[in-house]
């Protein structure tokens, strides 16, 4: 949640003294402020008010808030939706940036069109919350038998949840992502 009345930085500013060490000098708080202000391209937008950020950079303006103490998991809950394609695309590419920078990011999403240019493993739930599949977005089509992944959600209702995932558990994706790590 960010203050409409704040400009950028204010915000990030006082987010990062209420989650950093109490003992964080300020020059420590606004190192985390401007990285995070870095890590989604929104450095030139910092002395801007809040309310004037655009749909775009609001959200990115939240992920830099929930970033700014550099969290090392990030779970993030439909994040882009509402958002154009283009500007869904520029939010996983930094989800992708910061994953690689040693943070793991969990984005839950209805909105494919960008998945598998950015992710290395998806995650696909039937109801009533039943994993149907987990592996890379490639294996995803393979195992679906979908040309692009947006085609799953149509293909769900075919089978029950409890046909997926017995499905899922006999497939080699099961041995290769759960049962092998799991020994």
């Amino acid at each position: 949640v960010l203050h409409e009345e704040l400009a950028l930085n204010e915000a990030l500013s006082f987010t990062a003294r209420l989650r950093l060490p109490p003992d964080t000098p300020m020059a420590g708080v606004q190192d985390a402020v401007t990285n995070a202000l870095a890590s989604v391209d929104l450095q030139h937008r910092a002395g801007t008010g809040i309310r004037n950020l655009s749909g775009g950079q609001k959200k990115r303006a939240s992920l830099a808030n929930e970033t700014v103490c550099r969290p090392n998991l990030l779970f993030l809950d439909e994040v882009t939706s509402g958002l154009d394609e283009g500007t869904d695309w520029e939010i996983m590419r930094l989800f992708r940036r910061m994953a690689d920078h040693g943070m793991t990011v969990i984005c839950v999403t209805h909105t494919m069109a960008n998945v598998a240019e950015f992710v290395h493993k998806v995650v696909v739930m039937t109801n009533p919350g039943v994993m149907a599949f987990y592996g890379t977005p490639t294996e995803a089509l393979t195992f679906f038998g979908v040309s692009k992944l947006g085609d799953i959600y149509r293909k769900l209702p075919d089978r029950t949840a409890d046909e997926w995932r017995t499905r899922y558990e006999h497939s080699a994706y099961y041995e290769r992502y759960v049962r092998t790590p799991l020994a």
